[in-house]
């Protein structure tokens, strides 16, 4: 609408398709390199975060209303740990008659301690880790310091921004959990390391130098398609050596040079 009303639909249509490029770029990649995968052997991302005097909020998937993480984990090839059925306590808040699970330290603990990454949605990391150190110290993603959160763009940036740039968002999540495309970097600009990265910013807009006539496109928006390996013409040349050595003299001078002739057509065309 935004975009009609200042005769930018062009430009609006062309963000738009490109985005959705990007996004189908990265679930291509992910599903190639999960092709031969098992079920059981996907990569499993514990997203979880603990609100104080409740308890442990814990993903589950999948949800009535296909929540955002466990579509971006589908994408990626892996898979969210959900809470097991019955596990936990649950609350309303009332007028909403949404129901809210929770888990314990103790339950929490046994769901998530063998996770190699986990995503925390919220900016209360370290004040939780201070206090709960002795619990935390089990997990073999905090072992391993694989834990992030969602202030890679500031603290505010992951409610308002990131709903433009779900693309990224999709790129981020596949490199954590290495269904990215591995001949092409990318560098997170959600998911922050709470170990390794400092709090991001969402940056600022040069008015007077026009950035505001140009197309939008987020930092690290780039996909790179990944490129099998065509192994049809190695595994024809072996049958065809297997099928020669099974020949006399004669017979296989005569397939030598048909191989040969077909070689030099080839470059000719």
């Amino acid at each position: 609408m935004f975009a009609a009303l200042f005769n930018a639909e062009g430009m609006a249509n062309q963000i738009i398709a490109d985005t959705e490029s990007r996004y189908k770029c990265s679930a291509e990649n992910a599903a190639a390199l999960t092709a031969d995968i098992q079920q059981d052997e996907k990569p499993k991302i514990l997203w979880a975060q603990y609100f104080n005097g409740i308890g442990w909020s814990v993903a589950s998937c999948p949800t009535w209303d296909a929540a955002y993480y466990c579509e971006y984990a589908q994408h990626c090839g892996a898979e969210i740990i959900t809470r097991p059925e019955g596990v936990g306590f649950n609350q309303t808040y009332p007028p909403s008659p949404t129901v809210y699970w929770y888990l314990t330290d103790d339950e929490f603990l046994e769901l998530g301690k063998d996770a190699e990454t986990w995503i925390y949605p919220s900016k209360t990391f370290e004040a939780l880790y201070n206090s709960k150190k002795e619990m935390l110290d089990q997990f073999k993603s905090v072992q391993m310091k694989n834990v992030y959160d969602t202030q890679g763009q500031g603290e505010y940036g992951w409610h308002e921004q990131r709903l433009a740039e779900y693309d990224v968002v999709a790129l981020d999540m596949c490199t954590l959990v290495g269904t990215n495309n591995p001949d092409s970097i990318h560098q997170r600009r959600w998911f922050r390391s709470y170990y390794d990265e400092a709090v991001g910013s969402s940056g600022t807009c040069d008015v007077d130098g026009g950035e505001v006539e140009v197309a939008y496109v987020p930092a690290q928006a780039d996909c790179v398609p990944l490129v099998m390996e065509d192994n049809s013409a190695a595994e024809e040349t072996v049958d065809v050596k297997s099928s020669a050595d099974g020949m006399g003299p004669r017979n296989g001078m005569q397939l030598g040079i048909a191989l040969v002739s077909a070689i030099v057509a080839a470059i000719m065309v």
